[in-house]
C-alpha cells in the first residue's frame, strides 16, 4: 500500500491524528480499509469517462462528411451542433436528479448505453429530421457521463481528497477527446466512410461499458461513506 500511497497521495484520505485515553483501543482511529480500492475506482472513472468521446467525437468529426454526402451547407449543420448543445446543457439538471436518486454507477451505466444506442441510431440515419434526433439523443445521455463521475466521487473519496481527485479525474476531457479525434482520423483516413464512425466508436464505447459494470463494485470503505439520515421521509441515501 505504501507504494501506491507515493505514487497516487491525492488518492488516500489524510489520517487524522486523535488524542484518546491511553486506555482506549488503537482500533478507534478511523482508517482507510481497502486503499487499492480508491485506486481501482479512480482508474475506472479515468477510463470510463475518457471513452464517452468515442461517441461523441464521432459526430463532430462526422460533420465535413455529412456535408459531402448529403450537401447540408454550415447553416443546416450548425443547426444540429446548437440543438444537440442545448440538449446537453438540459440533460445535465435532468440527469443530477436521476444521480441522486439510483446512485452513480447505474447512471453511468444508463448514460453510456442510451449513448452507444443513439450514436448507432445517429449511424443508420439519412434524413436531417433523424440525424438531430439522433444527435440531441446523443448528447442528452453523454451529459449524464459527468454528473455520474462527480457521485462516484463523492461516494467513495473522502471530502479532503475531492479537489485533487476530481483535479486529476478532469485530464479525462482531453485524454477521451484526443484519443477519440486519432481513432475516427484513421477511419475516415482508411476510406471507411462517415458511417463507419458510427459502428467502430460504440462498439468500443460497449466493451469499456462492460469493464466498468464489473469494475465499479462492492461499497466504499466505511470512513468515506457518507452520514446516513433513518429518517424515514428523507430521500433515498446515493447507492450504487
Amino acid at each position: 500500500h505504501s507504494r501506491l500511497a507515493r505514487a497516487a497521495p491525492f488518492l488516500y484520505p489524510r489520517r487524522v491524528s486523535q488524542h484518546l485515553p491511553q486506555d482506549a483501543p488503537e482500533a478507534a482511529t478511523p482508517a482507510n480499509e481497502n486503499p487499492r480500492a480508491h485506486v481501482a475506482v479512480f482508474v475506472t472513472l479515468l477510463i470510463g469517462y475518457a471513452s464517452f468521446y468515442l461517441c461523441r467525437a464521432n459526430i463532430d468529426a462526422a460533420l465535413p462528411l455529412l456535408h459531402d454526402a448529403f450537401g447540408y451547407d454550415k447553416a443546416k449543420l450548425g443547426t444540429l451542433s446548437s440543438i444537440a448543445i442545448a440538449v446537453y446543457a438540459g440533460g445535465k439538471v435532468l440527469m443530477g436528479t436521476l444521480g441522486d436518486r439510483i446512485g452513480g454507477k447505474k447512471l453511468m451505466l444508463i448514460a453510456m448505453l442510451g449513448s452507444i444506442a443513439s450514436t448507432v441510431f445517429f449511424g443508420l440515419s439519412s434524413g436531417f429530421a433523424f440525424l438531430v434526433l439522433a444527435a440531441a439523443l446523443n448528447r442528452f445521455f453523454q451529459s449524464g457521463g459527468w454528473v455520474s463521475l462527480v457521485q462516484v466521487v463523492a461516494r467513495w473519496f473522502p471530502p479532503g481528497r475531492h479537489g485533487a481527485v476530481m483535479g486529476a479525474l478532469s485530464t479525462s476531457y482531453e485524454l477521451g477527446n484526443v484519443g477519440s479525434l486519432l481513432l475516427c482520423g484513421y477511419i475516415v483516413k482508411g476510406g471507411f466512410g462517415w458511417r463507419a464512425l458510427f459502428i467502430v466508436n460504440p462498439a468500443l464505447f460497449g466493451l469499456v461499458a462492460v469493464f466498468v459494470f464489473f469494475a465499479l463494485r462492492g461499497e466504499p470503505p466505511p470512513s468515506t461513506k457518507p452520514t446516513e439520515k433513518k429518517n424515514e421521509d428523507d430521500l433515498p441515501a446515493m447507492r450504487f
